[in-house]
C-alpha cells in the first residue's frame, strides 16, 4: 500500500460473527501501560475517554469502559520505572502504580478483580468481570535485590519482564542502555527466574536480547510469554523476534503477544491494521494458532496506532480482518483469549 492509501485505510466493518466472538470470549491483552499514564499524568482508568489526536499517539488508548467495549477480560498492565533513578525511587515508582491499581480494584469490585488463582479466574470471567494482570517491565526495578522482588510478588504481580530499554543485574536488553548482542542471563537472572517460577509468576521475554531469551527458554519449567512484540518476518528490527525464538516459546507452551505499533510491524509510522494481522498470521504459521495472542502495548508511548485501530474498543475490527482471511471460530477464540487462559491455568494455583 502507498502512504496515501495507508492514511485513508478503513478496516472492514465488524460482522455479527466478530461482535459475538468478542461478547462470548474474554479477550486477553497481555500488555498495556495504563498504570504509568495515571502516575505520570493523572489519567483516570475508570472513566471513558476519547482519542485526543489523529493517529491516537502515545497514551489515552485504554480505560475500563473501552476495554469492556473491546471484550477484554484479561488486562495485562505493565509497571514501569526509569533506570536512571536510585533503587529506592525505582521501587517507589513501581509500587505507586500497584497502589493505584489496588485503588481502582477497590472502587469497582463488581467489575475488576486481580488474577490470583484458576478457580476465581474462571468464576469471574464467567460473570463478565475484567481480570487485572500486573507485571514488571524490566528487572532494573528490583536492582538485583530478591527482597524487592518478593515485595512485588507479595503485592500480586503476575508476570515479570527481564529487561526493558536498559540492561540490568539480571539480563541484557535488545536495545538501549548497556545493550548486548552476545551476553545472556546473569547468575542473578537465573535466580530471579527460579524465584518467579516458585511463586507462580510468569516470565515475560519482551525486550530481552536473543542470548538471554534463549537462556531463559532453556531453563524455564513453565510457559513464558512475550507480552508485546513484533516479528522479524514482517520487519527485521532489534525489537522483534525471529522464528527460532517463536518456536522456543511454543515448545514451552507459551504465547507471543503481537503489539499494535506500526513502526515495529512495518518500519513505518503509518500502516493499516492488516499489518498487525500479518504478524499474527506469521506466528500462527511458525508455531500454530495455540501460541499467538494480543499484546497491544497501548498507552505505551507508541507514536501512532495502526490505521483502523483507535483504542481498546476497536479490537473487533482486527477480528473481522482475520475472519476475512479464513480463520475459524475456534482459532479466533484461541487467539483472542484461550491461549492466555491455557498459560495461566498452567501456572496459577488452583485457589
Amino acid at each position: 500500500m502507498s502512504l496515501l492509501t495507508n492514511l485513508h485505510y478503513q478496516p472492514p466493518t465488524p460482522s455479527y460473527r466478530a461482535l459475538r466472538l468478542h461478547r462470548e470470549t474474554p479477550v486477553a491483552d497481555l500488555h498495556c501501560d495504563t498504570l504509568s499514564a495515571h502516575v505520570l499524568f493523572g489519567f483516570d482508568a475508570l472513566r471513558r475517554h476519547t482519542p485526543w489526536m489523529p493517529f491516537s499517539p502515545f497514551i489515552n488508548q485504554c480505560d475500563l469502559p473501552r476495554i469492556q467495549d473491546g471484550g477484554i477480560g484479561i488486562w495485562g498492565l505493565g509497571l514501569i520505572a526509569s533506570p536512571a533513578h536510585s533503587p529506592q525511587k525505582k521501587m517507589r515508582q513501581a509500587e505507586a502504580q500497584l497502589t493505584y491499581l489496588e485503588r481502582i480494584e477497590a472502587e469497582r469490585p463488581e467489575v475488576l478483580f486481580r488474577i490470583r488463582d484458576k478457580r476465581s479466574l474462571a468464576e469471574n470471567l464467567a460473570a463478565g468481570c475484567v481480570g487485572t494482570l500486573p507485571g514488571v517491565e524490566g528487572a532494573h526495578i528490583v536492582s538485583g535485590d530478591l527482597d524487592r522482588l518478593q515485595r512485588l510478588i507479595d503485592r500480586g504481580i503476575r508476570y515479570f519482564g527481564l529487561s526493558h530499554f536498559s540492561s540490568n543485574e539480571a539480563a541484557f536488553c535488545a536495545h538501549g542502555l548497556g545493550e548486548s548482542a552476545t551476553r545472556g542471563l546473569t547468575p542473578f537472572g537465573r535466580v530471579l527466574i527460579e524465584t518467579c517460577e516458585e511463586h507462580r509468576v510468569l516470565i515475560d521475554l519482551a525486550h530481552i536480547n536473543k542470548p538471554g531469551f534463549m537462556d531463559a527458554c532453556a531453563m524455564l519449567q513453565t510457559p513464558p510469554i512475550v507480552s508485546h512484540t513484533g516479528v522479524t518476518a514482517t520487519y527485521n528490527l532489534w525489537r522483534n523476534i525471529d522464528e527460532e525464538q517463536i518456536e522456543a516459546v511454543a515448545k514451552l507452551g507459551g504465547v507471543v503477544g503481537i503489539m499494535a505499533s506500526p513502526k515495529y510491524l512495518t518500519g513505518s509510522h503509518i500502516a493499516p491494521l492488516t499489518a498487525m494481522a500479518d504478524a499474527i498470521e506469521h506466528v500462527r504459521h511458525v508455531a500454530g494458532v495455540e501460541h499467538v495472542a494480543l499484546g497491544s502495548d497501548m498507552d505505551g508511548w507508541l507514536p501512532t496506532m495502526p490505521r483502523g485501530l483507535r483504542d481498546a474498543s476497536d479490537w473487533p475490527y482486527l477480528t473481522e480482518i482475520l475472519i476475512e482471511r479464513g480463520w475459524s471460530d475456534d482459532e479466533l477464540r484461541a487467539f483472542l483469549g484461550g491461549n492466555m487462559r491455557r498459560v495461566l491455568d498452567a501456572v496459577l494455583p488452583e485457589d
